[in-house]
């Protein structure tokens, strides 16, 4: 049988110097739903629609239980010189037999277009080797051109369609992206 990888204790701390992973805290809720209620956060991923204070604040309270589980690993991005949320940016659906997981992304309107998404994925897959993860996906819809260049950015690559996926009830193509950390 193989052995599971230590997982760290602790939620490590990433940054960058230009932007940090940490934990939500609940000074974070009020920027959370700012966020989620941006059409383009609202149109490009599953959080609840309409988003409220008790999305926000589940969100949050729910990021420690499901790290212990090993089932997630629940960054937020913020500004590294104010602490500011700026985005979320995590891994789940983890497989830790497989080494494997789903990131995933979002960026508040007011912090795109500067590389904070591809930065916050490109430290999540240099801290990748602490949970013992080394394949990674994004399910990108094919229409989300920012997010197909984030990946692109942070190394991952192509593999196919899945036209098969709904969001709210509504069809859309899905891209799939990899990226293994193994040679």
């Amino acid at each position: 049988m193989t052995a599971l990888p230590r997982w760290p204790a602790e939620l490590p701390v990433l940054t960058d110097g230009e932007i940090v992973l940490r934990y939500a805290n609940a000074t974070d809720a009020d920027d959370i739903v700012a966020a989620c209620v941006d059409r383009d956060v609202a149109h490009w991923t599953v959080v609840p629609q309409p988003y409220r204070l008790e999305h926000a604040l589940g969100f949050i309270n729910e990021a420690q239980p499901s790290y212990h589980a090993q089932s997630k690993i629940p960054y937020v991005i913020a500004d590294a010189r104010t602490d500011q949320l700026i985005g979320s940016a995590g891994i789940h659906d983890i497989d830790l037999l497989a080494g494997s997981g789903e990131m995933g992304y979002w960026v508040a309107p007011a912090a795109r277009g500067r590389g904070v998404a591809a930065r916050a994925v490109t430290l999540q897959l240099g801290a990748a080797r602490l949970f013992g993860l080394h394949r990674f996906w994004l399910l990108i819809e094919a229409a989300n051109l920012a997010s197909i260049a984030v990946a692109r950015r942070a190394g991952f690559t192509f593999e196919g369609e899945v036209r098969a996926t709904t969001i709210r009830d509504e069809p859309r193509e899905h891209q799939v992206w990899v990226r293994s950390l193994r040679p």
